[in-house]
């Protein structure tokens, strides 16, 4: 994923927000953090698009009745996919 918003204190890196979303989604960040990835999403459709398949690939999961990957191996392998078919995207 190319970043298209510089990082900062208060505006995340693409690659810091790919790593925030599982626990945006659960609603699991500081708020400063939260402020910080909803800024960046609101600027960023590359980040956009890919918040919106890491939803829709937690929802397909929960549905064929399995859980969300919980461990930093599974994540990480979630993220790569991710990645490769944001790349083929682009």
């Amino acid at each position: 994923m190319t970043d298209t918003t510089a990082g900062t204190p208060e505006m995340p890196t693409c690659h810091e927000v790919a790593l925030r979303l599982s626990d945006r989604m659960e609603k699991a960040l500081p708020l400063r953090q939260r402020l910080g990835v909803e800024a960046h999403l609101a600027l960023c459709p590359n980040c956009r698009r890919y918040a919106a398949q890491l939803r829709a690939a937690v929802g397909l999961a929960r549905a064929a009745g399995s859980a969300a990957p919980r461990d930093e191996a599974s994540e990480a392998a979630v993220l790569a996919l991710f990645d490769q078919v944001a790349k083929k995207g682009a």
